[in-house]
């Protein structure tokens, strides 16, 4: 057996997407992770998808910068993740530092990747010296070419950022001096994982579907607008549709008769038995609740916006069999194939529909329903966009390891 390479991640392996690549990149590199804690996650045991990981990966905890600068030399490649520095150096206030940090980092390990994959579309930096030095950026929400003008337009920009990043005037200043011409190569589109990462636990192939339509959402932060869209769906859906509508902290809502309803033990709610059995059979999972793999488990169509770009409701939608229905993602390279009407439904271009990330422009209402009860109505093309949509899912996410293969190492110009 070949001797794999070795690797550093400054990468928090409690949180779902980063733990996910974690757990595959292990099975392709020897790998250290130094993992910083904090009041909610402190503990090993805590670790997200820990049964995903190869044998030989190590965790070390830090708790200063120092720990982090005294590291060994020698490593094949070194990952860091902007959240990794953030107790040092604040989040995204400090360029300076954290190309500073970078340029120590080259000293210790042959190859730099910088994982900036979460819902902010703006760089950490501009700066000449760290794009220079990194070897790859794996970004989540990177514009097609031909879309990066948007990327400079600040009210765009805000859509897909959020307030909080564009009220920081020189994180908007320095990415308004991207220079994408000179270190677009640089850019690895990443897509977003599953929050049920292992596929049994989506197979529903036994479950009957009673739900032409389900969606779940927030109500307030930062699912006011999914929440707002999803009303004016089950205001306006034609009444024959039947849904199945999860608005958390304002209740559950349905149309199915009683007689369509089947029986879902984690539903139950004498003595919160369901809420225990939930536990019981989905513990390893951090964020999926019982309604919404009850709403997963039973609809032939999901809604699934996300409140920017990346959703971890994509991906569980095509394992469990439902049709996708989303945002365009046209003006995007999400990472891996996404074709409308082939493995996901578009309702529309979302930077032309609102100007605020909180309510869907009215004019573009009648479009979106027209759109959705189109695919309702049609169950031969529902299942061709499931097919299609599994297919996808069984080709990047059939395993933390298969995902890092497909998005990571099989992009590399040279591995390791």
């Amino acid at each position: 057996m070949l001797q794999k390479p070795t690797a550093l991640a400054f990468v928090s392996p409690f949180e779902g997407a980063r733990g996910y690549f974690l757990a595959g990149l292990s099975h392709y590199y020897a790998l250290n992770v130094y993992y910083y804690t904090t009041r909610r996650f402190r503990f090993k045991w805590q670790i997200f998808h820990s049964w995903a990981y190869d044998s030989d990966v190590r965790f070390t905890k830090y708790t200063s910068l120092q720990e982090l600068l005294n590291v060994y030399s020698g490593y094949d490649a070194i990952f860091i993740h902007p959240n990794a520095l953030t107790p040092f150096f604040g989040w995204y206030e400090n360029q300076k530092e954290i190309t500073e940090f970078v340029l120590k980092m080259k000293e210790k390990g042959k190859k730099i990747y910088w994982l900036d994959t979460g819902e902010v579309q703006y760089h950490s930096t501009s700066n000449p010296d760290f794009w220079d030095n990194i070897d790859l950026a794996l970004k989540g929400q990177v514009f097609k070419k031909e879309y990066e003008h948007l990327f400079f337009d600040e009210q765009k920009a805000l859509l897909f950022n959020g307030p909080d990043v564009m009220q920081n005037e020189t994180i908007v200043a320095e990415n308004m001096k991207f220079n994408f011409d000179k270190y677009r190569h640089k850019i690895l589109p990443c897509p977003y994982v599953p929050s049920i990462t292992r596929p049994k636990d989506l197979d529903f192939s036994k479950t009957k579907k009673v739900y032409d339509i389900a969606a779940n959402t927030r109500s307030y932060g930062n699912g006011i607008l999914r929440y707002r869209l999803i009303r004016e769906i089950q205001n306006r859906l034609d009444k024959t549709y039947i849904y199945s509508f999860d608005y958390d902290d304002k209740g559950w809502e349905t149309n199915a008769p009683e007689g369509q309803k089947n029986f879902d033990p984690y539903l139950i709610k004498t003595l919160k038995l369901g809420k225990l059995l939930f536990k019981l059979k989905y513990s390893t999972y951090f964020y999926p609740q019982p309604l919404y793999l009850h709403n997963l488990s039973r609809a032939k169509c999901f809604f699934a916006p996300a409140w920017c770009l990346l959703s971890f409701r994509n991906a569980d939608a095509w394992g469990a069999g439902c049709v996708l229905i989303n945002f365009s993602v046209k003006k995007f390279n999400y990472g891996l194939p996404m074709q409308d009407d082939y493995n996901y439904v578009s309702i529309g271009e979302r930077d032309e529909m609102t100007d605020d990330n909180e309510s869907i422009r009215p004019e573009f209402i009648p479009g979106i329903i027209s759109k959705i009860e189109s695919i309702l109505g049609d169950g031969k093309k529902q299942a061709e966009i499931v097919k299609n949509g599994k297919a996808v899912f069984q080709e990047y996410y059939s395993s933390p390891k298969q995902f890092v293969k497909k998005v990571f190492i099989e992009r590399l110009p040279q591995y390791p």
